[in-house]
C-alpha cells in the first residue's frame, strides 16, 4: 500500500511533536505482529502517533483494518468523530465501512450516540463516503467491519465464553487494535485484558496501548501477556516512555518529556451568566475550557446555561 508521511496524514499538525516523532521512528519498521505501549501525558498527541503507526503497519502488511477500544461509551462516542475525520482525510474518494461498536450504539432513539457528518446511510450511489453497512449490524458481527471504535468490553467479549465469541475474535484478526486510556481498567478487566493480548498476538494482531501512566508492575504484566512469557524482564526507563515488544524481545525507550507549564488559578464563585459571558469571550477564536464545580446541581445549572447560549457546538459540550 501507499505509506504517507505524518504531515500528509495530519496536515493540520505543522510538525510532529518530539514524542510523536520518536514513536514513529521506533515503531515503523518492526517485525509484525508487534506491541507498542506509549506512556505520555494527556494532550500530547498519542492518538495521532498511534493512528499513524497503525496505518503504516496496515499498508506494509495489507492488514484488514483498525479497531480503537475506549474505556467508556462517552469516550468512544467522542473518539468516533475524530476517527471518521481521520478516515475521510486518509481515504478521500473511497467508501470506508466504519462502525461505532458498543452496547448502546444500536439502540433506537439513542440520543447519546452521535452520528458524525460523513456517516452515510446504505445508499449504493454514495461515492467516497464513510458508511456503516447494515450487514454488519448484529452486534457480534460489528467487529468484522474493517474500521471500528467501541468500548473495550466489546473486545474483551472475544475471550469470554459468550455466544459466538469466536466471531468477535475473528473480527480482530489481522487488524491493528488501539487500546486507549488503559490506566482506567480495574483489576477484573486487567486480568481479561492480559488474556486478550495473548490471543491477539497468536492470531497475528498488532496492538498499540495508550496510557497517561502505568505502574511498573502493570507494564510488566501487559508486555509479558503479549509475549506469552510472564517472567519477561522489562528494562527500566524514565517516564514518558515507549515500550516495544516484537519478534520475542522487548525494548523500552525514554521519550522527550514535554516542557512543563505554569498554570494560574483564580478562585471565584461567579453567577452562571457571568461564567457564560467569560467563556464566550475566551472561546471567541476556539479553544478548550473546563469549568470545575463542586456540586452536581451547580454543574447541571452551568451546563444548561452554556447549552442555551450555544457557545460551542452541542457535541463539544460535555
Amino acid at each position: 500500500g501507499n505509506i504517507l508521511t505524518f504531515a500528509e496524514m495530519f496536515p493540520q499538525i505543522a510538525k510532529p511533536r518530539e514524542i510523536q516523532q520518536e514513536t514513529i521512528d521506533a515503531g515503523s519498521n518492526l517485525d509484525l505482529p508487534a506491541l507498542v505501549i506509549i506512556e505520555a501525558p494527556t494532550g500530547i498527541g498519542k492518538t495521532e502517533a498511534a493512528l499513524y503507526l497503525a496505518d503504516v503497519w496496515l499498508q506494509s502488511r495489507k492488514g484488514k483494518g483498525i479497531y480503537i477500544a475506549m474505556p467508556t461509551q462517552a469516550t468512544s462516542n467522542q473518539m468516533f468523530g475524530r476517527f471518521v475525520e481521520f478516515l475521510q482525510a486518509r481515504y478521500p474518494g473511497q467508501t470506508i465501512n466504519t462502525h461505532l461498536v458498543h452496547g448502546a450504539a444500536l439502540l433506537e432513539n439513542d440520543q447519546e450516540t452521535p452520528t458524525p457528518t460523513g456517516i452515510a446511510e446504505d445508499d449504493k450511489n454514495a461515492e467516497g463516503s464513510v458508511k456503516a453497512e447494515t450487514w454488519f449490524l448484529p452486534r457480534k458481527r460489528t467487529l468484522l467491519a474493517p474500521f471500528g471504535v467501541g468500548t473495550v468490553d466489546q473486545a474483551l467479549m472475544s475471550v469470554l465464553q459468550t455466544n459466538h465469541f469466536f466471531v468477535r475474535m475473528f473480527g480482530l484478526g489481522q487488524k491493528v487494535v488501539i487500546f486507549d486510556e488503559i490506566h482506567a481498567y480495574d483489576t477484573y478487566m486487567s486480568t481479561l485484558f492480559q488474556r486478550l493480548l495473548r490471543w491477539l498476538r497468536s492470531i497475528g494482531t498488532s496492538v498499540i496501548l495508550l496510557s497517561a501512566t502505568l505502574s511498573e508492575k502493570t507494564r510488566q504484566e501487559l508486555a509479558g501477556a503479549w509475549l506469552g512469557d510472564e517472567n519477561a524482564a522489562l528494562p527500566l526507563a524514565e517516564y514518558p516512555r515507549l515500550t516495544v515488544a516484537s519478534a520475542g524481545k522487548v525494548t523500552v525507550t525514554p521519550l522527550t518529556p514535554p516542557e512543563s507549564r505554569t498554570l494560574q488559578l483564580v478562585w471565584a464563585d461567579p453567577a452562571r451568566d457571568q461564567i457564560a459571558d467569560h467563556l464566550a469571550e475566551k472561546l471567541r477564536e476556539g479553544g478548550c475550557a473546563a469549568v470545575i464545580c463542586n456540586r452536581v446541581q451547580r454543574a447541571q445549572e452551568v451546563y444548561e446555561v452554556l447549552q442555551d447560549r450555544g457557545i460551542v457546538e452541542a457535541e463539544n459540550l460535555i
